[in-house]
């Protein structure tokens, strides 16, 4: 007599690797929309019809056992082949329609998707339903969290692609009413308004870290909030030089020590990058990036 085991359906590879990876069944159940004793019963169903452990349970969350580890290697491999046959499926279409996810930081998405891309967007491809989700830490787009991504790092992990798409040099900038009182001090007497967010470092915290000290006039975790603070005169934010061109009330400071630059990169999967509707957006989304592009 055989033995049917239980990880024989995706619904279970899902759930299994769901909670390996976020080492909580709270976390699992989030990412999985689901709750959390659901994601309990089904891991304790799994392992009966498994015959062994997957994961401790201790105060700290679920452990991996070794049969979970041992586990993962193939439950990892039947993910990428049904994320494979996924994007295979959308490559029988015709012309540009249907859902795109476009994932991108807040600024990005305000002041220059929502007022350059979407207008051209809904005239040359109204048949495509863009979905933008906004956020400082970068969804996983070969988990097929996102489809598409403007971002300011280059990712060409496994089956991704990317290139560089602008280059926006930093500079200084403050209220046009607070600049006069400013522009005697040095760099580390100057009331900075800063972005900082745990984990994430940025050519903006390092640059700040090296020249300007530790004092901060206003730290947040959001470019909206500092570019409100700005505009109010509360201190000095290190933003794209772009900005002054949307925002005729603020102005650089001059004689500051060099500054870098931020590079956008628009990164996708392989597998999809020729779809009609995505090479569509991401066609757009390039040439309308490009001419904000300060390379030379």
């Amino acid at each position: 007599m055989t033995t049917s085991l239980g990880l024989t359906r995706w619904d279970d590879v899902r759930f299994f690797l769901a909670a390996y990876r976020t080492k909580s069944f709270t976390k699992a159940a989030k990412q999985l929309g689901t709750d959390q004793s659901t994601v309990s019963r089904r891991m304790a169903a799994l392992e009966e019809e498994l015959g062994a452990a997957l994961f401790e349970r201790t105060p700290r969350g679920p452990v991996a056992t070794e049969f979970a580890e041992r586990l993962r290697v193939n439950a990892e491999q039947v993910e990428q082949a049904m994320r494979s046959l996924t994007d295979s499926a959308v490559h029988g279409e015709a012309a540009p329609r249907g859902p795109v996810r476009l994932a991108t930081v807040e600024a990005v998405a305000i002041h220059f998707l929502v007022p350059r891309v979407l207008p051209l967007l809904a005239e040359r491809y109204p048949e495509i339903e863009l979905e933008i989700v906004t956020g400082l830490r970068a969804l996983d787009l070969a988990n097929q969290d996102a489809d598409i991504a403007v971002r300011f790092f280059r990712s060409t992990r496994g089956d991704l692609v990317g290139r560089r798409v602008a280059r926006l040099p930093l500079a200084a900038l403050c209220a046009r009413s607070l600049a006069p009182r400013l522009r005697r001090k040095s760099v580390t007497e100057l009331p900075w308004i800063a972005v900082e967010v745990p984990e994430l470092g940025s050519p903006q915290e390092s640059w700040l870290a090296e020249h300007a000290g530790t004092r901060r006039a206003l730290r947040c975790n959001n470019y909206e909030v500092q570019l409100a603070a700005m505009r109010q005169g509360l201190g000095v934010g290190l933003v794209p030089r772009e900005t002054v061109k949307l925002f005729k009330d603020l102005v650089a400071l001059p004689g500051l020590p060099a500054m870098p630059a931020l590079e956008l990169f628009l990164v996708t999967r392989r597998a999809i990058r020729e779809v009609p509707r995505f090479a569509a957006v991401m066609k757009l989304v390039a040439e309308q990036l490009a001419e904000l592009d300060q390379a030379g």
